[in-house]
């Protein structure tokens, strides 16, 4: 039997296959994105929260 760990991030993820009954460490690894830029995110709450006023 496996178990399946799962480290999911903003720009990242990582994983690891693991054997439960010995603990071996069958496979793990990490994958990384492109990190998007935040800006335009603050621009649209502004401007929503312009609009409600």
């Amino acid at each position: 039997m496996y178990s399946i760990g799962l480290d999911i991030g903003i720009a990242s993820v990582g994983y690891s296959v693991i054997e439960t009954n010995s603990g071996r460490i069958v496979e793990l690894g990490a994958r990384i994105f492109e990190a998007r830029n935040s800006d335009n995110n603050i621009e649209k709450s502004m401007l929503i929260k312009q609009n409600t006023k």
